[in-house]
């Protein structure tokens, strides 16, 4: 009698715990985040836990302000190569830069929202972007509820809210900010010389194309160089495209999806551009055909950027670098007041 009842009740706790275990739902295994939109692109990252190495493809909706029904259902294979994401996937191929023609959607405000398949299951990625054709830099997602949730207290985000397993402690802003952003021992780039690219006097980036950049201002103040109104000014010095094309920086990778434009200038490592901190942002050295300064709302450090055929990583920040302006690195003074003001379409990279 006594072994039938251990019996009986040995069944039932196994019937009472493979209940339990049937009614938890299963984990997905895809999660990412949706980070910005501009004129010609709708950028972000996933990636499959279960399959690092896997490509996941997205899908991105439009939908027009007061409507409930999508306009555009785009598609986009995450693939582009985000450094930033490597530390916690293993992978950095998981990045993904969507073309998008706003003229073809009736409007000018959209909603944008995105989700993948993977695994025959569909998962929304985090991050809503509220969009207005009339923006000029890019446009960051909001972050969702389960990412606004969450506190400045060490606790993880939800997943995909700042990159997988990231802190929301390391993040400050409504954007991404991936694995890394934000190292403990990097140094910003800022000084007080009004001539240099990295002034403490922040820009607004709704503003920032009509602003006199600081190889302008270097340059109208009599610094070495050519003036950035003088022949010249618009393009890079012979010596320092000869330089970028010599250095094999694009070897291994192959040109992704446009960008679109951005405004790009130029710094160097001394005292008037970055005060000699002699380190970037990441804490590497700066290296001349390589090194660029970005928004890391927009491109989180490690991102890798082609601009003129040349592939750049994102290693530093500076308080002018927002929205729509990248700082290009140079190994002189000289170089990086060439280079003047320019316009230059930027373009995701791939791995070949």
């Amino acid at each position: 009698m006594r072994r039938s009842t251990r019996n009986k009740l040995a069944l039932a706790a196994s019937a009472a715990a493979l209940s339990l275990l049937f009614s938890i739902p299963a984990m997905a295994a895809a999660e990412g985040h949706l980070d910005w939109a501009n004129q010609k692109t709708i950028a972000g990252w996933v990636w499959d836990q279960s399959s690092p190495e896997t490509t996941l493809e997205v899908r991105i909706e439009i939908t027009p302000e007061g409507s409930d029904t999508a306009a555009a259902t785009l598609t986009a294979a995450a693939e582009s190569y985000r450094g930033d994401l490597e530390a916690s996937t293993g992978s950095p191929n998981h990045g993904f830069f969507c073309p998008v023609d706003w003229t073809l959607l009736s409007g000018s405000r959209f909603t944008v929202t995105a989700y993948t398949t993977a695994g025959g299951e569909k998962t929304a990625l985090l991050g809503t972007i509220h969009y207005d054709t009339a923006s000029v830099v890019p446009v960051l997602s909001e972050k969702t509820d389960a990412a606004a949730s969450q506190t400045d207290e060490g606790s993880k985000s939800a997943p995909g809210a700042y990159g997988p397993g990231v802190s929301a402690s390391a993040a400050s802003g409504p954007g991404y900010f991936g694995p890394g952003a934000q190292p403990a021992a990097a140094k910003s780039t800022e000084t007080d010389d009004p001539a240099s690219s990295d002034t403490k006097n922040t820009e607004s980036a709704s503003t920032l194309h009509g602003n006199e950049t600081a190889a302008s201002a270097a340059s109208s103040a009599g610094g070495p160089g050519v003036s950035a109104n003088g022949p010249g000014a618009s393009a890079v010095s012979d010596t320092a495209k000869s330089s970028a094309q010599s250095d094999g920086a694009s070897s291994g990778w192959k040109q992704g999806a446009s960008l679109g434009s951005f405004t790009t200038t130029g710094y160097c490592n001394c005292s008037v551009c970055s005060s000699g901190w002699g380190l970037t942002y990441s804490g590497t050295v700066p290296k001349a055909n390589h090194t660029i300064s970005a928004d890391i709302n927009v491109f989180p450090i490690g991102t890798k950027l082609m601009i003129n055929g040349i592939v750049y990583t994102v290693e530093d920040i500076g308080s002018s670098v927002n929205g729509g302006r990248i700082d290009i690195y140079y190994d002189s003074h000289e170089a990086a007041v060439a280079h003047g003001t320019q316009t230059a379409e930027v373009f995701a990279v791939i791995a070949e």
